[in-house]
């Protein structure tokens, strides 16, 4: 508990947020989007 916590390490444990979408994986990066707005153009969808 002594890292800043502005920028989390690759590693890090702790769930995506909106905020930390950038830093995290893509694959958990496509269910939130998903979860946040459905694909307007359902192209997404398909790939669920």
């Amino acid at each position: 508990m002594g890292r800043p916590r502005g920028r989390p390490p690759a590693g890090d444990r702790r769930p995506c947020g909106n905020l930390t979408i950038v830093t995290c994986p893509i694959q958990t990066r496509i269910p939130i989007s998903s979860r946040k707005v459905p694909a307007p153009t359902g192209d997404e969808r398909f790939d669920d």
